[in-house]
Parts: C-alpha cells; sequence; structure tokens
C-alpha cells in the first residue's frame, strides 16, 4: 500500500540452500501504481481496500531472468505467482500477532514456492477491455465449476455443488467480507465428476460470507448470507 519496490533474484529454488540473493538488482522500465481506499498505518479507522498495478517490460528481463528465450507467442501462458506477506503493527509500530498471508493462486502448502500449483498468466493478441467473476483460461474446459451453494440463505447447513471436466486440485474455503478464511472445506485432488460438498457453518456469527473456489486455472465466488 505505500508503493515500495523491492527488487531481488535468486539463482535457484528455496529449497535448494543457500541462496544467492542479488539485492542490487533492478528491473529497467518497472511501472507501479498503487491506489488506496482509506489510510495507510492508522488503526482508528477501518480501510475499503487498496489496488496494485504492475506492467513488466518483457526486454528488461534479459539475460538474468529469462536467458536466450524468446518472445512468447500468442496463446503461449506461463506459471506466476503473486503473493502477500503482511506483518500487522499496533498504533506504536509494535509487530502484533501471525502474519498474515494471502496469495493470488492458492498452492495448497504452507510454502509459497510451490511452481506447479501457480496461477497462469496467459500472452494474448486480444485486447482484454473488462473480467468477469470467473477468470479461466482459453485451454480450460468451460463446464468445469459452476459454483453453487445452497440454500442460501444458510441457516443450519448448506451444500457446495461444483463439477471439473478433470483431475485437478481443488481448494474450497468460506471468506469473512474483510478476505480473511474462516474455514477450509476442502483442499485436496478431486477427479472429473461433480461433487456436493456439506458445510456446517457452526458457531460462525450471522452475517454475509462468500464460498471461494479454486484450481490452477479457475477461480470463482459466490455470496453467502447467513442467518441463525
Amino acid at each position: 500500500p505505500l508503493g515500495t519496490i523491492f527488487d531481488q533474484v535468486v539463482d535457484h529454488s528455496w529449497m535448494e540452500g543457500d541462496n544467492n540473493e542479488d539485492r542490487s538488482w533492478n528491473l529497467q522500465g518497472l511501472k507501479v501504481g498503487v491506489s488506496v481506499a482509506g489510510t495507510v498505518n492508522d488503526v482508528s479507522d477501518t480501510d475499503t481496500a487498496w489496488y496494485c498495478e504492475v506492467a513488466i517490460p518483457y526486454d528488461s528481463l534479459g539475460d538474468t531472468i529469462l536467458p536466450a528465450a524468446s518472445r512468447p507467442a500468442d496463446g503461449v501462458s506461463w506459471r506466476l505467482q503473486l503473493a502477500r506477506y503482511n506483518r500487522n503493527r499496533d498504533s506504536q509500530g509494535n509487530v502484533t500477532g501471525d502474519p498474515e498471508t494471502s496469495l493470488w493462486n492458492m498452492t495448497g502448502n504452507p510454502w509459497f514456492h510451490v511452481p506447479s500449483r501457480f496461477g497462469r498468466i496467459l500472452f494474448s493478441e486480444e485486447l482484454v477491455t473488462s473480467v468477469s467473476g470467473m477468470v479461466v483460461c482459453p485451454s480450460a474446459n468451460m463446464k468445469e465449476m459452476k459454483l453453487n451453494v445452497y440454500p442460501n440463505p444458510v441457516e443450519k447447513d448448506a451444500t457446495i455443488t461444483f463439477s471439473l471436466g478433470e483431475e485437478k486440485f481443488v481448494t474450497v474455503k468460506i471468506v469473512n467480507i474483510l478476505g480473511k478464511t474462516v474455514e477450509t472445506v476442502t483442499e485436496r485432488t478431486f477427479s472429473a465428476g461433480q461433487y456436493r460438498l456439506r458445510w456446517i457453518p457452526g458457531s460462525l456469527p450471522p452475517g454475509v460470507y462468500f464460498c471461494e473456489i479454486r484450481t490452477d486455472l479457475l477461480h470463482e465466488v459466490k455470496k453467502i448470507f447467513l442467518r441463525k
């Protein structure tokens, strides 16, 4: 939210140890824009959201990141992950509680560094002017997902349904209006088919929640009204 830029190159996996971190490296031509709907580092009020746009010049990646790589053709996709690691602080600046972590595409693993479960960035010559509630790679089966939750509003329990065209690692979570996960309904690999999951709210207070389902290519969200 402060728009801080920090560039670093690590030449091999964290799991291999003894990383050679080059903190002097800078990505030339990087463009970053940040907008905050609220105030930064002020615990006396409630913020709405913050937004960040990043433009990465392909030619600036050079031999350091993409040695001998050709410019991606139309329709090619790469793995990409976006992550946030946030330490909460009180009004005196002291760190409080555990860090908050969030990912663009969930890895199903405590570590961020699981490339096989990163999201995908698609290179396309088509101009994109809008996005919907579900972002789909064109190679994905458009019949997948179709997330539904019923009954809605939810009182005692609910049924969550979705379908898959092929085997995928699936994460289904219940998220509150602040974007925090209050329950992970499931997080495992499913074969192709149609599925029903039972969700019991338990001691959750009444209010608005969101049922979120993710795979490596797809992401869909349904609003839930919980009343008791």
